[in-house]
């Protein structure tokens, strides 16, 4: 089965469409720039993370994003490899997986096939600490990035909401 629409200007997680570039030419006054996709052959998994330091509060996520790239670090749009999540140290886990694909998945579980070159971690910090977060790929070069929990409570948009 299908889960969630084609028709936004965004998936599910956030990544922008076709459409939504259009739309952004036409109405924003600053026009976000379309992503570089490669359409060689996969060689690694690039990591970021979209928020470094979380709270310990469990409304609060960082959301780890797993690029598939060619050897040049560029966006390969036409993969879909599964990638294996893992987290080092007790203080965080990985509390749901996606990747924007419109066909179904499981969220639960650390492992997620990336839907054009791309696919998601969520995780939570559960004390104050550090976890390392990796993403491996049969066949690819990995990478790791760490997210740093600090107690407190989770404000909602405290210094970026991006």
């Amino acid at each position: 089965p299908s889960i969630g629409g084609g028709g936004g200007l965004t998936d599910r997680v956030g990544t922008i469409r076709d459409i939504g570039y259009t739309y952004a030419g036409m109405w924003a006054t600053s026009t976000p720039a379309k992503p570089k996709t490669s359409t060689g052959a996969a060689a690694k998994v690039l990591l970021t993370v979209d928020h470094s330091t979380i709270t310990t509060d469990l409304n609060d996520v960082a959301y780890v994003k797993a690029t598939i790239a060619d050897a040049s670090g560029v966006q390969v749009a036409s993969a879909s490899n599964a990638v294996t999540f893992a987290v080092t140290g007790t203080a965080g886990e990985i509390i749901a997986v996606d990747s924007g694909n419109p066909n179904w998945e499981s969220f639960r579980g650390n492992s997620r096939n990336a839907y054009q070159g791309i696919c998601f971690a969520i995780v939570r910090m559960n004390s104050a600490g550090s976890i390392t977060i990796t993403a491996s790929s049969a066949g690819l070069t990995g990478s790791s990035v760490t997210v740093i929990g600090v107690s407190g409570p989770f404000v909602p948009c405290s210094g970026s909401c991006d």
